[in-house]
């Protein structure tokens, strides 16, 4: 009979026990002092993980796909297979050791407290950024309901600053070493409601209240801030200065005021981002409603990324966080990306070196943002005009 049981083979004896042996005299000398090194570096470690600093990171989002947020009422929509990104920058307060990290990151922009949110809380920075989000759901469906025939109306909407200018930008290129007097009261999203106890309701109020002013005289300005709740203002006695060049004599703030005209459209459009601030989906925003509101494809059935403000003639403006918004591009695998064409050369050459020269795509029109759609198969050029004759019930 075949055995067919493994063949028996004796188990080894154990050991002799033997003590352990100490390290040597020499190596014991240096156990003390690394393993109290240790301790101190994973103490060091796990504070620095909790404790936070004043420090605030622009990293890299999400990419959101736009055409199924959008809800339209009273007309046929069309959900077409390609998709328009808008791209969005995190700007979480950062612990110690996140800050150490996203300083050794070339694609992480830190900012203190003050250099992100100036005079304001983060809270009313985020009232303000949800406050501009707005103002392009509104800006965005008049554009391209207008492009495609649509009844739209405009009127003159209320002052508000959108820019306030540096005279002179300091060696590190993100300061400004010069500011205008203005600088020291009026911020970026300020309503300016009176000058001198003069109501500013609209532009033409805003420009009849600087006749007959000279550079250096003062001005009694009384603003709304962005993020302000309820009526409150606040006054101050503003500088003004010389707009030079060949206008020595014509007084200025140093300021630019953002395009605020109320629009109107013929039927409702909802554009779903949630908790998403800032104006910078614009035309994403303005892209999206064309492809939703027209059979076929705007993007030739791909996945293009939009960045880009957007006003209410269709012009498309700069926004910020374009190097950390080309990594969520990347991540996201968009085939291109579409970018605002007055972006500093050093912001378009960051998105060039991440995504490739040939995947970037400066435009400062909604016109050309929908040539670079034609040249990469989308069928901009067959939107028409299905919105003539429409008549709301």
């Amino acid at each position: 009979m075949a055995n067919t049981q493994s063949p028996s083979v004796p188990a080894p004896a154990a050991p002799a026990w033997e003590p352990p042996r100490l390290p040597r005299r020499g190596h014991r000398r240096w156990a003390l002092p690394l393993a109290s090194l240790g301790l101190v570096v994973g103490a060091a470690t796990t504070l620095g993980s909790v404790i936070p600093v004043d420090r605030y990171a622009d990293a890299p989002g999400d990419s959101h796909g736009v055409q199924r947020r959008v809800a339209v009422s009273k007309v046929a929509t069309y959900l077409p297979q390609g998709e328009i990104l808008f791209v969005t920058v995190t700007g979480a307060k950062l612990s110690a050791v996140q800050a150490v990290a996203g300083w050794l990151e070339p694609h992480v922009d830190e900012q203190t407290r003050l250099e992100r949110f100036g005079p304001r809380t983060p809270e009313e920075d985020r009232r303000a950024s949800l406050k501009a989000m707005r103002t392009a759901k509104n800006d965005a469906p008049y554009v391209a309901l207008s492009r495609l025939g649509y009844p739209t109306e405009r009127t003159p909407g209320p002052v508000i600053v959108q820019t306030v200018f540096c005279v002179e930008v300091a060696a590190d290129a993100k300061s400004c070493s010069v500011s205008y007097p203005a600088d020291e009261f009026l911020d970026a999203g300020d309503q300016i409601v009176a000058i001198d106890g003069r109501p500013i309701e609209v532009y033409a109020d805003f420009e009849a209240a600087l006749v007959g002013k000279r550079p250096g005289d003062q001005a009694e300005v009384t603003v709304k801030r962005a993020w302000a709740e309820g009526d409150e203002t606040e006054t101050a006695n503003v500088e003004m200065v010389s707009a030079g060049g060949d206008e020595p004599e014509r007084p200025i703030f140093g300021i630019m005021l953002g395009d605020t005209t109320v629009v109107e459209i013929p039927f409702a459009v909802d554009i779903a981002t949630d908790k998403i601030g800032g104006p910078s989906a614009g035309l994403a925003f303005t892209l999206a409603v064309l492809d939703v509101l027209t059979p076929g494809e705007l993007t030739g059935g791909q996945r293009i990324a939009v960045t880009g403000t957007i006003d209410v003639d269709g012009q498309v403006g700069v926004i910020g966080g374009l190097r950390q918004k080309a990594l969520s591009v990347r991540d996201a695998g968009g085939t291109a990306f579409i970018v605002p064409k007055d972006q500093s050369d050093e912001d378009l050459a960051a998105a060039r070196e991440i995504l490739g020269a040939d995947r970037v795509h400066p435009v400062g029109t909604l016109d050309e943002a929908l040539a670079v759609l034609i040249r990469m198969g989308g069928n901009a050029d067959e939107l028409g005009t299905p919105g003539l004759g429409f008549v709301a019930t």
